[in-house]
C-alpha cells in the first residue's frame, strides 16, 4: 500500500499567498507532504520598483483579495512597506536545504515570518544574517550554488508555463 502522495509547490517568499498556504499547510501539519520550491515571480525586483504606485496598487490588491481565505485560516498577515526582493532569502533557504535539510520547514516559516508579520526586508544581507545568525549558514556573497539553484527552480517553473504562485 502506497503512503501519502507528495506534491510540488512553487512558490516565492515575497508572496503573501505563498506565505498563507504554508502557514495553513504548517498548521493542518501536511508540510511533510510538500515538496517546496521557492522561486523568483519578481525577478530583479528593487526597491525602488517596489516601492512604486503601480507595485504598491498590486500589492495592496493582492492582500486584499487573500483578506477573506487569510482569515478563515487564522493566518495573520500585515502589509509591509514594500514587497521584498526574495533572491538572497531564497538562496539562504537552499543553503539550509542543503546543510540542514530537516531545519528547512522552520527557516522557510521565519523567513515568510519576517516579511508578512515582522515587515522586514528579507532582500537585506544584514537582515538575513540577524535572521539566520543561529543557523551558522556562512558568507552569502559566495553562494554560487544556491544561486544557481534557485534560478534553476525558478526556470523550470517558468518552462511549465506558469506566471502566478503558489503552484502545485
Amino acid at each position: 500500500v502506497a503512503g501519502p502522495r507528495r506534491i510540488t509547490v512553487y512558490a516565492d517568499l515575497n508572496c503573501p499567498f505563498s506565505y498563507t498556504l504554508n502557514q495553513w499547510l504548517l498548521q493542518m501539519r501536511l508540510s511533510h507532504l510538500v515538496d517546496w520550491q521557492g522561486v523568483e515571480h519578481m525577478v530583479g525586483l528593487t526597491k525602488e520598483q517596489a516601492q512604486s504606485e503601480e507595485e504598491q496598487s498590486k500589492l495592496i490588491e493582492e492582500l486584499e483579495r487573500l483578506e477573506a481565505s487569510a482569515e478563515e485560516s487564522h493566518v495573520a498577515v500585515c502589509r509591509p512597506e514594500y514587497r521584498v526582493n526574495s533572491q538572497l532569502a531564497l538562496v539562504a533557504l537552499c543553503r539550509i536545504e542543503r546543510i540542514w535539510p530537516e531545519r528547512s520547514v522552520e527557516v522557510r516559516e521565519l523567513l515568510f515570518k519576517a516579511i508578512w508579520r515582522d515587515g522586514l526586508d528579507i532582500g537585506d544581507i544584514e537582515v538575513i544574517n540577524e535572521l539566520l545568525l543561529p543557523y551558522n549558514i556562512g558568507d552569502l556573497t559566495h553562494a554560487d550554488t544556491e544561486r544557481a539553484e534557485v534560478a534553476a527552480r525558478t526556470n523550470a517553473w517558468r518552462n511549465k508555463g506558469y506566471d502566478c504562485i503558489p503552484m502545485a
